[in-house]
């Protein structure tokens, strides 16, 4: 069954800075999501940024877009944030496969 989203209307974009030619879509998800569930450190040449807003609170569709270090973001914020960021990065990886 499908999850229904309505409760959960965070906007999630992910902007890669810097990242190996290697690497490929699936590793680079698979890698996110390692480092949320393990705090495994992403590689040094990985430079990811996180944005995010919330459309559904007051003003929150014209809101500005907030941004972070993707590892500063998950360090910074609270469980529901970065279980939110983890279900996002799980539908991208599924998304793939």
């Amino acid at each position: 069954m499908r999850k229904n989203n309505n409760n959960n209307p965070l906007q999630v974009k992910l902007k890669v800075l810097s990242l190996p030619k290697g690497v490929s879509a699936k590793r680079f998800n698979q890698r996110l999501i390692e480092h949320i569930d393990e705090g495994r450190p992403l590689p040094r040449s990985w430079d990811v940024e996180i944005s995010w807003r919330n459309p559904k609170t007051k003003h929150g569709a014209t809101k500005r877009w907030r941004s972070d270090p993707f590892e500063d973001a998950i360090a910074d914020s609270r469980s529901g944030f970065v279980s939110l960021m983890r279900d996002v990065l799980v539908r991208r990886l599924r998304r793939l496969v």
